[in-house]
């Protein structure tokens, strides 16, 4: 098989996993308080706007997605951290307001 075949089915394995399990949240419902995207670039830029589609249902807080072009560079990890530190701040909000031990 060429690389490019290998490449564009390696990708298109990546986003049916991603939008098979984003069906799944949408079909089970769980109790999420908060949900978040990590992505890069696939679905042509796309990746954000359709699991946020696909999991319009649930009645969690989207905390601002983080999407990076290519290969990661130094303010992407910022912007992981950034994303880290905010998952952190709802945590303890919850945890402040006795909703979590």
């Amino acid at each position: 098989m060429p690389d490019e075949d290998r490449e564009l089915l390696r990708k298109l394995i990546k986003q049916y996993n991603l939008k098979d399990a984003a069906y799944l949240v949408k079909v089970l419902r769980p109790k999420l308080k908060y949900i978040s995207v990590i992505s890069s670039y696939g679905w042509g830029g796309k990746t954000v706007e359709m699991l946020t589609d696909l999991i319009s249902t649930l009645k969690a807080e989207i905390i601002e997605p983080v999407v990076i072009k290519g290969y990661p560079k130094d303010g992407d990890f910022k912007l992981l951290d950034g994303l880290a530190d905010k998952i952190i701040l709802k945590h303890k909000e919850l945890a402040d307001n006795g909703m979590i031990y």
